[in-house]
């Protein structure tokens, strides 16, 4: 991800990959076999992967290291907290009719 971000730039890499990131989790709803739902999920891994290193990378541009430290914590703990209480607001929605 890093050697990608240097020849390119991270206004072009970051969006690429959520844009990606995007079509492939709609894909999910597309698998109709557990062979496919394993290569779903590979590729989703795989650009979530070059994600979060791209946004630390380009926080390093942008910050001191004290400032640096503070800010990647709370990205990752908003990662966290996404991670946490979105099965539950799913759940929720789905008892909407």
């Amino acid at each position: 991800s890093h050697i990608i971000i240097k020849k390119t730039s991270p206004t072009v890499w970051l969006p690429t990959l959520t844009i990606v990131w995007g079509i492939t989790s709609a894909c999910q709803g597309l698998v109709t076999d557990k062979a496919g739902f394993y290569a779903v999920r590979f590729f989703l891994g795989a650009i979530e992967a070059g994600l979060f290193p791209g946004v630390i990378y380009v926080f390093s541009m942008y910050y001191t290291c004290t400032q640096q430290s503070i800010h990647v914590g709370f990205f990752i703990s908003g990662a966290v907290l996404v991670g946490a209480f979105g099965g539950i607001l799913t759940y929720v929605l789905g008892l909407i009719n």
